[in-house]
């Protein structure tokens, strides 16, 4: 078991029942001077080499995102399912996510307006609601619909289409989806290993 200590004053919590939450509370309790301007300084990301703040392992959702599909691509391959057809879907969604950044829901304020606007019904076909529908990097109302899920299931299948090579967002999407599967036959990096422990990496980097 790796040792959590304060960073500070070499105190170490590791036989608690939390430790890394009892590290953090008695560095801000006891230290907090330093803890704030800690607060204050940058490290990389482990996953692209960018700037981030300290206490931080990832500088976006999209680098989180990308090292969990490395990740799961290497655990199912190890276990010999890759090419089954849910773990394919599986794995297409997590890079599609990463690639996009990670799916932020509706706030609950506007999927509210959007029931209350579209009367909780379908506006496909007029059917009982279920989700509320929206592009993925938009919070705006006027974006948004009811659908149901006959319905949104159709709008999901319509908008997957075969990646064109002569269009340029294709391509590097292609690259994209070439790297991390590289990533996963090859990379080093620890947040790749399908047996990560994410915990030990945030108390040697600090939280």
């Amino acid at each position: 078991m790796s040792k959590c200590i304060c960073a500070f004053c070499d105190s170490d919590f590791s036989h608690t029942k939390n430790p890394s939450i009892n590290r953090r509370k008695h560095e801000r309790r006891m230290h907090r001077e330093e803890y704030e301007r800690r607060k204050q300084t940058t490290h990389n990301c482990i996953e692209c080499s960018n700037s981030t703040l300290y206490g931080k392992l990832y500088c976006s959702s999209s680098c989180r995102q990308r090292a969990k599909a490395v990740r799961y691509i290497r655990s199912v391959t190890k276990r010999g399912v890759q090419d089954r057809a849910d773990i394919k879907k599986a794995i297409n969604e997590k890079i599609l996510w990463a690639f996009h950044g990670a799916y932020k829901a509706l706030p609950r304020e506007v999927a509210d307006a959007v029931w209350e606007r579209d009367e909780c019904k379908c506006v496909k076909c007029g059917e009982e609601g279920d989700h509320v529908d929206h592009p993925q990097n938009s919070h705006n109302i006027d974006d948004a619909q009811l659908l149901c899920d006959s319905c949104h299931k159709v709008k999901t299948l319509e908008s997957r289409r075969a990646l064109d090579p002569t269009n340029p967002t294709d391509v590097e999407f292609i690259l994209y989806i070439e790297r991390i599967y590289e990533d996963s036959r090859t990379s080093t990096k620890p947040q790749h290993d399908s047996n990560w422990d994410w915990v030990t990496t945030k108390q040697k980097g600090g939280e």
